[in-house]
């Protein structure tokens, strides 16, 4: 299993859970550092005093570059390298022969939460492999 999260924020946030205080790394972006605290489930509210208003004047900062739409935007990929990971696989299709319907397909086939239909054909590929091991338990019964 790897875990795919900014390992210097961890000692950070396991502190949290020791003291019930967050502290802000002043080497990470704003956006970064409140997309990893979301992951977490740790809120805003919780930020020490002693780094809050340096916090905010940091937030202001990058709230005219539209924040809180990217915030939005990248929290279902809440960390940096799996949504650039995510970018350059999309990269990929544009020098294809089909390259924009091979890029839908692939969007819905590997995020099922992009879309409905996205979400539909998760549902029958799973119930279509969930059907397959009942038939292979009852068939191996018999």
């Amino acid at each position: 299993y790897y875990f795919d999260r900014n390992p210097s924020l961890f000692r950070y946030v396991l502190n949290f859970y020791y003291t019930g205080k967050l502290h802000v790394m002043e080497e990470l972006c704003v956006f970064s550092f409140c997309q990893e605290i979301e992951y977490w489930g740790i809120n805003e509210l919780f930020i020490d005093s002693c780094c809050s208003n340096r916090y905010q004047e940091r937030k202001e900062e990058n709230h005219e570059k539209d924040w809180d739409q990217k915030s939005h935007d990248v929290s279902t990929d809440s960390s940096f390298e799996e949504s650039s990971l995510f970018e350059k696989e999309l990269e990929k299709f544009d020098t294809q022969r089909f390259g924009q319907l091979r890029k839908k397909i692939w969007i819905r086939m590997e995020n099922p939460a992009h879309c409905l239909s996205a979400k539909l054909i998760a549902i029958s590929s799973l119930s279509v492999v969930l059907a397959s091991i009942v038939a292979m338990c009852v068939h191996s019964m018999s």
